[in-house]
């Protein structure tokens, strides 16, 4: 089956989704990452926008601080998706970030907006119970 011109349209053929790189064994190259570190990278993508949100209750934040908490932590943290991610919120309301030139350097530091107050305060009341049951569940369901 191949991919329908609009699938096409604008992207280097190698983007098509049915186009996929073939590792020495046959298999695409997107299956061969380890299961867990797949399931563990979707889990902290899920929750970095409300630890963005948290860690800018307390203050502006960084980008890099942010990725050296999450390394600190063992999870997965890549440029490409936690900048991206600031720029959103930023873009969406829920920080507001300043330009800052700090010992010859320039950083740019996000603060949190009274939305993302709110949205914070809304996804913990909602979240919580799920990540209560989650985490502090006895071993013995497992």
């Amino acid at each position: 089956m191949a991919c329908t011109p609009h699938e096409k349209r604008g992207a280097p053929r190698s983007h098509c989704p049915l186009e996929r790189k073939i590792s020495a064994n046959g298999v695409s190259q997107k299956a061969d990452r380890n299961p867990t570190q797949v399931l563990q990278t979707r889990c902290v993508r899920a929750l970095l926008t409300p630890f963005v949100l948290q860690r800018a209750l307390h203050g502006p934040v960084y980008g890099w601080t942010l990725r050296k908490t999450l390394q600190a932590w063992g999870a997965p943290s890549s440029a490409g998706t936690l900048y991206p991610l600031l720029n959103a919120l930023e873009r969406e309301g829920f920080l507001q970030g300043s330009i800052t030139n700090t010992a010859g350097r320039v950083r740019k530091y996000y603060a949190i907006t009274d939305r993302g107050r709110s949205y914070y305060t809304h996804f913990c009341r909602t979240a919580a119970p799920l990540l209560r049951d989650l985490f502090l569940a006895p071993t013995s369901r497992i």
